[in-house]
């Protein structure tokens, strides 16, 4: 599955500042709705849900005829709440059903109307599993993430099992982007990311941070062989234009786990993970680690001969907030953050304490006579000028 890097730091920056604004805006004593023992869903004194007779949700047949909230399923037509919820319908996918000219990193998901327990496969033209793994985006969304790209013009068929016993399959196909290999020396060569041209899978809503970014985002080739490719990812500096390097902040070595994939034009970088810093004004500092960052893109050119793009660039990683010492469950944090959705964090699914980050398609342009320089948190705290 395609995923991209450069996004995603700031765009945990914008969602941590929000939840810091949050927090000072209840700190600050300013209400925030709710309700009482009294009254506390809508001013009616004989229609709130506390203990308080006659119209309370704690005791047996409170409304009187239908849409309780006891253990009985006694609303005899619909609309009450301890009856079992209907199945699930599967209302989307993605790519539809015979897509053409899909892209070999494109995200693959199903919409459903309703939770339900799911899971989907990917099968190539012969028949063979692809490897992957299914992420949840939201209650109703399930993606699917190919380990690496996929083949070109290769038919695939994706089959999703949902309901216990229900399954659906949809085919696509892949385009030929990523198909020529351009045989050229990389190494040097710096690329930024321009954001808005991207999507936001996860978290949803999460397209609210992206109109907020002002800083270009680079990723830089460092090393390369016929099979290996290594990156050195970072912030440029605020303000400058062409970007140039931020050495106020730690660049980002996708080499630590080993180098990336690298099929001519096509790269697959990570897992590594990216520990950063964030300064926010009456809090003090918060230490995030963006955990096992993957990205996957596709070198191209403009005129067909020296490269200067990425296409299909993109990045899937997830964040931990009880390592974020944000003194908050998540579950809180969702309720002043539009869109935040609270899921399993990856290596420990108890916890729904971790909010997975993904973003596809975005594109990123040559900036010319730029190289990334890897450097260090200790690099940025030597630096007198940050």
């Amino acid at each position: 599955m395609v995923r991209r890097f450069t996004e995603t730091l700031p765009m945990l920056r914008r969602l941590i500042l929000l939840l810091a604004l949050s927090f000072a805006f209840i700190l600050a004593g300013c209400p925030t709705g709710g309700g009482s023992l009294g009254d506390d869903d809508d001013s009616g004194a004989d229609d709130d849900d506390d203990a308080t007779p006659p119209n309370d949700d704690d005791t047996a047949d409170d409304d009187d005829t239908a849409d309780d909230d006891d253990t009985a399923d006694d609303d005899d037509i619909a609309d009450d709440d301890d009856a079992t919820p209907p199945p699930a319908d599967l209302l989307s996918t993605d790519p539809v059903d015979t897509a053409a000219d899909v892209y070999i990193g494109a995200a693959l998901s199903a919409t459903f109307s309703g939770a339900t327990v799911a899971t989907i496969t990917l099968a190539d033209d012969a028949g063979v599993d692809v490897p992957g793994t299914n992420t949840w985006l939201n209650l109703t969304t399930l993606a699917f993430n190919p380990t690496g790209l996929l083949d070109n013009e290769i038919t695939y068929t994706a089959t999703v099992a949902y309901n216990a016993a229900d399954t659906e399959s949809w085919s696509f196909t892949t385009s030929t982007v990523g198909s020529t290999p351009f045989g050229e020396d990389l190494v040097g060569k710096t690329f930024a990311f321009d954001i808005t041209s991207g999507t936001v899978l996860s978290p949803e809503g999460g397209e609210q941070f992206l109109g907020q970014l002002n800083t270009a985002l680079l990723m830089g080739v460092t090393a390369q062989t016929a099979t290996d490719i290594s990156f050195v990812g970072g912030l440029a500096a605020e303000g400058t234009e062409p970007p140039e390097q931020d050495f106020c902040t730690p660049s980002v070595d996708f080499s630590q786990n080993g180098p990336a994939v690298w099929n001519d034009p096509n790269f697959a970088a990570g897992p590594a993970d990216v520990p950063q810093s964030f300064d926010i004004p009456n809090f003090g500092a918060f230490d995030l680690t963006f955990r096992d960052m993957e990205v996957t893109g596709t070198f191209d050119s403009s005129t067909g001969t020296e490269v200067d793009s990425i296409v299909g660039a993109s990045v899937y990683t997830y964040v931990d907030l009880t390592q974020a010492n944000l003194g908050l469950p998540c579950a809180q944090a969702a309720a002043f953050v539009p869109g935040l959705v609270c899921q399993p964090c990856p290596l420990n699914p108890s916890s729904e304490e971790c909010i997975v980050i993904w973003t596809v398609g975005v594109e990123a342009d040559l900036v010319p006579n730029l190289s990334m320089v890897p450097w260090t948190q200790e690099d940025v705290d030597a630096n007198t000028g940050c």
